[in-house]
């Protein structure tokens, strides 16, 4: 996979499409975790939390805003959708 390829070269365990082309990183910086979407700068949290109420991963990134720029993080948001809740229709 290209993004273990590039997470390799520079010397990280993992990282995302995303930060590779924003060429900014998810670390967490306050309360709410580490930025998911970059581009519209949604945490963590914020998405936690939205799942709560939203189930699918269309629903969530409405709700959040997430996801709805370049998509990089889609990948991401649906991960953080079905490790929360494995039983939930999360990709729907």
């Amino acid at each position: 996979m290209a993004r273990d390829w590039v997470a390799s070269r520079l010397e990280l365990e993992t990282v995302s499409s995303g930060e590779v082309l924003a060429g900014l990183s998810r670390q967490p910086e306050d309360d709410a975790g580490p930025l998911v979407c970059l581009c519209n700068s949604v945490r963590q949290a914020h998405i936690l939390e939205a799942a709560q109420i939203h189930g699918s991963l269309k629903e969530v990134c409405q709700a959040t805003n997430a996801g709805t720029a370049c998509g990089s993080c889609r990948a991401d948001i649906l991960k953080l959708l079905t490790d929360s809740h494995p039983l939930s229709q999360a990709a729907e």
